[in-house]
C-alpha cells in the first residue's frame, strides 16, 4: 500500500538519475596565468550574436579549443568544447570573439572564467562554417 507522497521508480532508472554528472552545471573556475600564458585556446564567432538564444546543445558562441596538457586550464579541469559563458564576471555568451580575446588580454595574472560542458559531439565545431569561426587567441 502506497500514500499520496510514494514514488515508485525502478533501479535503472534511478541509477540513472543518481549518475554525477557535470553536463549543464555551470561552473567558475580561477586560473593563474603560467609561463606560456593559461593553456587554452579559444574559439567562436566573429560576430555579435545578438539574436542569439543559447540552448543546452550550444549555450554560447565562445568555447575552448583545446586545452594544454599540464597546463593551468588542464589542472583546473577544463576540457576541450567546454563553452565559456563569462570573463571575469562579464556575460560573454553572444559576445563575438575579438571582444573575448581582449578580455582575456586584460585580465592580467589572473582570469575567472565561468565554464559550461555541454554534452555535444566535437564535430558540431568543425562543421561551422569557417567564415564565421576561428581560432585566433591561445591563451
Amino acid at each position: 500500500m502506497t500514500n499520496d507522497d510514494t514514488i515508485v521508480i525502478s533501479r535503472d532508472a534511478l541509477s540513472a538519475l543518481m549518475v554525477n554528472n557535470d553536463t549543464y552545471t555551470p561552473r567558475t573556475v580561477v586560473l593563474q596565468r603560467g609561463k606560456k600564458g593559461f593553456g587554452f585556446v579559444l574559439r567562436g564567432s566573429r560576430i555579435a550574436g545578438k539574436l542569439f538564444q543559447p540552448t543546452p546543445s550550444f549555450p554560447a558562441l565562445q568555447f575552448l579549443d583545446s586545452i594544454e596538457k599540464g597546463s593551468n586550464a588542464d589542472k583546473a579541469g577544463l576540457k576541450q568544447n567546454d563553452y565559456v559563458l563569462e570573463i571575469n564576471g562579464i556575460n560573454v555568451t553572444s559576445m563575438p570573439h575579438e571582444e573575448c580575446v581582449n578580455l582575456i588580454k586584460r585580465a592580467g595574472d589572473t582570469i575567472a572564467l565561468r565554464i559550461v560542458t555541454a554534452n555535444i559531439s566535437s564535430k558540431i565545431h568543425s562543421n561551422h562554417d569557417s567564415q564565421s569561426y576561428y581560432t585566433a587567441f591561445q591563451s
